[in-house]
């Protein structure tokens, strides 16, 4: 037994299981190539088996006989020997090395290997990563391109939308334009009143009303004067408004004792005064003749849309400097001076205490208003004041004898002595010709009314009939 333990102790000393002081000893694992090492029973199994190749293994046994012997003798058998080659310590280090060599061998082919696949991924992805860089450098382009087609069709756009609005504001103010002129074309065109014609009439029948009252008045009221000579600027502006034959027959007739002539001759005064205030379209002469004959020219040649609004226009303008109260004073003045020429003709005098001024501004203003109504107001028609001339025949349909004492009436082959009532007439253009309708009559006075007064001799009978 001791000398089996002593072979076993033996063995594991030089296959290294043990140490020098005879402990067993824990073999280290050798690795082979890669993550796997070797187990003890594969470093035991080589060294049983004698992994090197120089090594011998030899079992020598006694000599059978001896054995035999033995036994016959009854002694023990002889003991096995087994005789081992003692490995040498550098072999060891040498399988070590190689082994390790040959891990490290393994692990860079494995590593090779992986790299190689990295590479051949990193190629791959380099690849796709530059495909994908040429498709996007294409799409840049093609992106750029769209962006600077888009740049010049905004630009495009932006040019014709200023072409566009600068158009829009054209047509803007020439519609503009073109709405201003219908207006003022249907202005002018218009045709509507907002006065009725009854409203003329009135007014001019309240101021031949308001005439009639101020002459009686002032003729009843007037006194004889003791300066018996007329100033010639005097007598030459009564015979501006009376006529020649009437002023005659004033300076050669008594008036003091019955003042029917002084009365007719204020009517007649005052009258012809307010027909030029009414009718005038300016306050010169000269202007008034260039824009009446031209209005005269348009009312024969147009129709009345066009007469009216051309009228009322002018009249409009021709006055708009004018100072509406300072002409209001002007003409009370002036005919109040034409009364007193008159009264001067007749050699009377105003009384001392009667002041006309009240009722001559009744009348002025009165017919500043008819001016303004007939002259600017009333467009459908035209209107016009009409007096009749001295000489005239009378005629019935336009006129009124206002003084018939006798009551005769129908005298239709007497004359026109004076006038002393404003007449009305509206003219309209019938089949390119002008014709008038009477609205209200002209008072007149009769070359007969001289004989039914007795103001004429027998010889003069020939005025009355």
């Amino acid at each position: 037994m001791d000398s089996f333990k002593s072979l076993a102790s033996s063995f594991t000393n030089k296959i290294g299981l043990t140490s020098g002081d005879g402990e067993t000893a824990t073999p280290q694992p050798i690795m082979a190539s890669g993550d796997q090492g070797m187990s003890h029973p594969d470093i035991l199994s080589d060294a049983l088996q004698g992994r090197d190749r120089s090594e011998t293994r030899s079992y020598p046994l006694d000599n059978p006989s001896s054995n035999h012997d033995g036994k016959r003798s009854g002694e023990h058998p002889p003991r096995m020997t087994l005789t081992t080659r003692a490995s040498v310590p550098g072999e060891t280090d040498l399988r070590s090395k190689e082994e390790r060599s040959l891990s490290t061998i393994q692990r860079m082919e494995r590593e090779n290997t992986r790299l190689r696949q990295d590479l051949y991924e990193t190629r791959r992805d380099y690849a796709n990563i530059e495909r994908s860089a040429l498709r996007y450098k294409s799409e840049r382009n093609t992106s750029r391109s769209e962006v600077e087609l888009a740049q010049r069709e905004i630009s495009n756009l932006l040019k014709t939308q200023e072409i566009l609005h600068q158009e829009n504001t054209q047509l803007k103010a020439l519609l503009e334009t073109r709405r201003q002129e219908l207006q003022d074309a249907q202005r002018f065109m218009g045709t509507v009143d907002t006065v009725a014609e009854s409203e003329v009439v009135q007014e001019v029948d309240s101021l031949n009303a308001e005439t009639f009252n101020l002459a009686r008045s002032m003729a009843d009221q007037a006194s004889p004067d003791p300066n018996q000579n007329a100033q010639h600027d005097a007598i030459e502006r009564a015979t501006t408004a009376l006529g020649s034959p009437f002023v005659a027959v004033l300076k050669s007739t008594d008036t003091r004792g019955d003042t029917i002539l002084l009365e007719i001759a204020i009517r007649v005064a005052a009258t012809h005064f307010l027909s030029q205030t009414i009718c005038t379209w300016t306050t010169s002469p000269e202007d008034d003749g260039i824009l009446a004959s031209v209005y005269e020219k348009i009312r024969s040649s147009e129709n009345q849309s066009v007469v009216g609004q051309w009228r009322a226009l002018t009249r409009t303008f021709a006055q708009d400097k004018l100072d509406m109260q300072q002409l209001e004073d002007d003409c009370n003045r002036h005919l109040a001076i034409l009364i007193l020429d008159v009264l001067s003709v007749a050699r009377m005098r105003p009384s001392p205490g009667g002041n006309p001024e009240y009722a001559l501004q009744i009348l002025v203003g009165k017919a500043l208003k008819i001016r303004q109504l007939i002259g600017e107001a009333l467009k459908s028609s035209e209107y016009e004041i009409f007096l009749p001339q001295p000489e005239a025949a009378f005629a019935a349909a336009d006129m009124e004898d206002t003084y018939d004492p006798r009551g005769k009436g129908g005298r239709t082959r007497s004359h026109v002595l004076c006038y002393v009532a404003l007449g009305l007439r509206r003219v309209e253009k019938v089949k390119r010709e002008l014709q008038s309708v009477t609205l209200l009559k002209a008072g007149v006075c009769l070359q007969t009314l001289l004989a039914d007064l007795d103001l004429v001799d027998g010889d003069d009978e020939s005025m009355s009939t």
